[in-house]
């Protein structure tokens, strides 16, 4: 096992240069993700004319097919190298694009563009699996278990960029071009990503005996369920915020996703240093107290004003507990299945997306839209007593 402790977090230029690959492949990656959240919404709603309901399957299916294809992705990255794994993702990302395109021009038979359209987030499922466990094995590979910290800092600052640039692309190109200028924009992000990933160079291959994945997912098993119960707390600020914005009747709910995100970024810019420096244990002890006090803040809020402090200080919690909790889940494994192993633990990422839709829909209407943030404020703290109880286990 490999338990090190880097003793410096400055990003020199050398470290730069073997992350900025892998920090490309993923931003191209997660733009046409970020172009659906923008699109698809008003696609199926409106230019297909069909229900709230095909709008929830259309926004789920992908984080569903990126969940069930963590583990062929692991198989591929660790047997086949991480190189094979994102160009392999590439062409599924360009044939999700094609497949959007013909939704695109299929829209006078809704159901049937529906079902194209359906594919194609299956196809997209399987693209962000294999690029993204591909790129993150690499990157850790390319930069030392040392630094891993710092290689996912960098890496979910660009998937968020991708997602955040790419949702109000994606709308904007929806009005602009239709469906079919989405399609088009994700066939050049498509061939971004197979660019990069041709011209990468010695990129480590493992191979040698490598466990199942629900044996690696085991293996890091306590710090995916403490990243998975904290992701809902970031569902649930983008599916509901702007709902419950409109029941207050408050304008500007963009603005509390944007801050969130600021904080977000801003958080692995000044303090990403600290899971490799300080150790993940002692940082999540930090970050995840900090998420849930953001979210309680969301709760309580009676102005907008303390509704974006909410989102600001659960951005800057959230920001740091990927990284701290892949430092501990990386020290854990064999290099030979870092990539079964990091395709496990980033799919909790997935699952708790996935969930956030239909359980938070569930509490909301029950109890109405400020609850899902109390909600999300105590499964961080779970994820909290998940990671001391590991502490105590593993050390």
């Amino acid at each position: 096992m490999e338990r090190t402790h880097a003793t410096t977090s400055v990003i020199d230029r050398s470290t730069c240069s073997a992350l900025l690959p892998f920090m490309s492949i993923v931003f191209f990656c997660y733009l046409p993700v970020g172009f659906a959240f923008g699109a698809l919404p008003p696609f199926v709603h409106g230019a297909l004319a069909l229900g709230p309901a095909a709008v929830g399957w259309a926004m789920a299916l992908q984080s569903v097919a990126t969940v069930l294809t963590r583990g062929y992705a692991g198989r591929v990255a660790d047997d086949e190298g991480a190189k094979r794994a994102i160009v392999t993702g590439a062409w599924a990302l360009l044939l999700s694009a094609c497949l959007c395109a013909v939704a695109a021009v299929t829209g006078l038979w809704p159901w049937f563009s529906f079902a194209i359209l359906m594919m194609s987030r299956i196809a997209l499922g399987l693209a962000e699996s294999l690029v993204m466990t591909g790129a993150l094995s690499a990157a850790i590979a390319a930069v030392g278990v040392a630094r891993s910290g710092l290689a996912m800092v960098w890496i979910g600052i660009v998937l968020f960029a991708g997602i955040a640039a790419g949702a109000p692309a994606g709308a904007h190109m929806l009005g602009l071009a239709g469906l079919s200028g989405v399609a088009l924009a994700s066939v050049v992000a498509g061939l971004g990503v197979l660019a990069v990933g041709i011209s990468l160079r010695h990129v480590p291959r493992f191979g040698g005996l490598r466990p199942p994945f629900m044996a690696a997912a085991g293996t890091i098993l306590p710090y995916g369920m403490a990243l998975g119960l904290s992701t809902v707390g970031y569902g649930a600020l983008l599916t509901f915020l702007p709902l419950d914005y409109a029941t207050n009747g408050w304008a500007g709910a963009s603005w509390g996703v944007a801050v969130f995100g600021a904080a977000y970024i801003l958080g692995r810019l000044l303090l990403g240093h600290l899971p490799d420096r300080v150790g993940g244990y002692r940082v999540v002890a930090v970050a995840l107290p900090v998420q849930a006090a953001g979210f309680v803040l969301l709760w309580l809020a009676g102005t907008p004003v303390v509704a974006l402090a909410g989102a600001a200080v659960a951005g800057s919690g959230y920001a740091l507990t990927f990284p701290a909790l892949g430092v501990e889940a990386v020290r854990h494994v064999h290099a030979h299945s870092r990539g079964t192993a990091m395709g496990a633990y980033v799919a909790f990422i997935d699952i708790g997306l996935a969930l956030t839709g239909p359980a938070g829909g569930w509490v909301v209407s029950r109890t109405g839209y400020p609850s899902i943030f109390l909600v999300s404020a105590v499964l961080s703290l779970c994820g909290l007593a998940i990671c001391f109880k590991a502490c105590r286990v593993r050390r």
